[in-house]
């Protein structure tokens, strides 16, 4: 699986560490490659506006016939599909609260977090959240999931327009695949390689 989602591309904005095969640990190498996009920016006389997002609950809330449908989209193979449509339906679970247990409480939506898989499957499931900035001639990427989104222009009243469009999309996606961002954990940056440059209000 690891190695399909390789050749697709798919794990080009996530971190290194779902990928075996990369050398670097951790999240240095989005790390990295954000620091190489801000001094290029910088080069080319531009200001950065960055977004940092954080996805609440992710993993509980995934809907299964959408991470399903979007490993369809993303060509993986029907026999994989249906392994993982076996291991996320049909499930249930039990509380157990001052030596009572309720009865079976069925489970629709969920990626098992702590499987070996979960991070893939959740990748897939957030594929197209991660295209937002490209989308709109920005850029972006994620860590498992906390996301963020970066617009790159000649002042900083331009970057904010292009983030506010992309957190409209960002709001259109949540709204589809039961996945919300944590308003209050909302972080903004601006960069710039001049002193003078004004900071506008984020709106």
């Amino acid at each position: 699986m690891t190695a399909l989602s390789e050749s697709s591309s798919l794990m080009m904005s996530f971190p290194c560490q779902s990928q075996p095969s990369c050398s670097l640990v951790g999240s240095e190498n989005p790390f990295l490659t954000l620091i190489h996009d801000i001094k290029n920016a910088w080069r080319q006389g531009k200001v950065i506006t960055i977004l940092l997002l954080d996805i609440a609950s992710a993993f509980p809330n995934a809907v299964t016939s959408l991470l399903l449908l979007n490993m369809q989209q993303l060509g993986y193979p029907m026999p994989l599909m249906k392994f993982f449509e076996v291991m996320l339906t049909d499930r249930h679970t039990t509380l157990v609260f001052d030596g009572s247990t309720s009865g079976k409480i069925v489970i629709n939506n969920f990626i098992r977090q702590g499987d070996p898989s979960s991070m893939l499957l959740y990748l897939i499931y957030s594929y197209a959240l991660v295209t937002i900035p490209t989308s709109m001639q920005g850029d972006g990427g994620a860590y498992v999931d906390n996301n963020f989104f970066m617009a790159l222009d000649k002042d900083f009243m331009e970057c904010d327009s292009i983030i506010n469009k992309m957190l409209d999309t960002q709001e259109s996606w949540s709204v589809a695949h039961n996945l919300h961002a944590e308003i209050t954990k909302f972080k903004c940056l601006q960069l710039t390689r001049c002193a003078n440059t004004a900071h506008p209000y984020f709106v």
